[in-house]
């Protein structure tokens, strides 16, 4: 049972790190600001960021937090969970300061968790030398209905997986680590990958280019990936076609639908595909939440021993990121995804 309160600080007030909170009448904790203030065991006590009207919203609603200007400022103040919601290219350095602080037990860090792989690796090794926890953020590890997929796949309750058929919009490195990681989540890694078309998207502007594109998992499994435009429409889609009937994975996660075998209707000798069960709303649940309740069972040594997500399952999408760039500007040929001890 959690009883201890920890002191917490984010880094960062963008969308994720505070801004959601104003964008939204959602009144469960979709930032990392409205989770530490609205969880049991935590207690926000410090922000950084360098905008003044930032400063200004955050004390409208958290009046007794501290808002710092510099890293040092905000360490001072002597946060046992920090959040780094910053963009990608600043975390090494923030990284490198903040696991230096004795305060420090865990850190929670938004994805992609650098800006290059070999920035991501580097972390890695400072994690590795580390007694603080270190917990990326690739939200849907959190999600109960994505929990649940995974035991479906793993027990092989409708057969074993054969195909995959991905559909996404906005970039390989922000939308495509969560894609990535919930392929590795569910069936497994891709080991091979193969552009085949690149798609203009609203992310190409910050330097995101989106492919379609074949691949191969490690589990004789393979599928297609195809990218839309997300100026005409959003998307975020899978479906996984098992030997014994279909998963489906709609609206960002928000919906499922398992579909089992049955005779076909109009065709004898054949089977069907036919809906057993269909969840919605599974993004009404907070994330963030679950993944804050698991940093505070962890710290306090509380049966789990690993969160869900770590700093490999984190590096993992970057590699597959970069297979991709190599697949492209080399012709669309076939390029085997690294592994982290390249």
């Amino acid at each position: 049972m959690i009883q201890a309160d920890y002191r917490a600080s984010i880094i960062g007030l963008g969308k994720i790190g505070m801004m959601y909170d104003w964008d939204s009448v959602d009144k469960l904790p979709i930032t990392h600001t409205s989770m530490y203030s609205q969880h049991p065991a935590t207690e926000l006590i410090s922000v950084m960021d360098y905008d003044v009207l930032k400063e200004q919203l955050l004390h409208s609603r958290f009046p007794d937090v501290t808002y710092c200007y510099s890293l040092n400022e905000l360490l001072d103040t002597k946060p046992e969970i920090v959040s780094i919601c910053t963009p990608p290219s600043v975390r090494l350095e923030l990284l490198e300061v903040i696991f230096r602080c004795p305060s420090v037990k865990a850190i929670l860090c938004e994805k992609p968790i650098a800006q290059v792989t070999n920035e991501a690796k580097y972390i890695r090794q400072i994690v590795q030398k580390s007694n603080i926890l270190f917990v990326p953020n690739l939200s849907r590890r959190w999600n109960t209905g994505i929990r649940r997929l995974q035991e479906i796949i793993k027990l092989e309750l409708y057969g074993v997986v054969q195909k995959i058929h991905l559909r996404y919009t906005r970039g390989i490195w922000n939308t495509g680590s969560h894609l990535f990681d919930l392929i590795h989540y569910l069936v497994g890694k891709i080991t091979e990958v193969e552009v085949f078309q690149k798609i203009e998207t609203s992310s190409e502007k910050e330097g995101e280019p989106s492919f379609s594109f074949l691949f191969q998992l490690a589990e004789h499994a393979f599928g297609v990936a195809e990218a839309f435009d997300d100026r005409q429409y959003y998307m975020f889609e899978m479906d996984i076609y098992l030997s014994q009937g279909k998963i489906s994975i709609l609206t960002s996660g928000d919906e499922i639908r398992i579909y089992g075998i049955s005779k076909h209707p109009l065709f004898d000798g054949y089977s069907s595909l036919v809906l057993v069960e269909q969840k919605q709303n599974l993004l009404s649940e907070s994330h963030l939440m679950n993944a804050c309740n698991e940093i505070v069972s962890v710290i306090q040594g509380e049966g789990t021993i690993q969160p869900s997500c770590t700093i490999d399952d984190a590096i993992y999408p970057l590699l597959v990121g970069d297979a991709l760039m190599k697949s492209y500007e080399s012709g669309g040929i076939k390029v085997k995804v690294g592994e982290l001890d390249d």
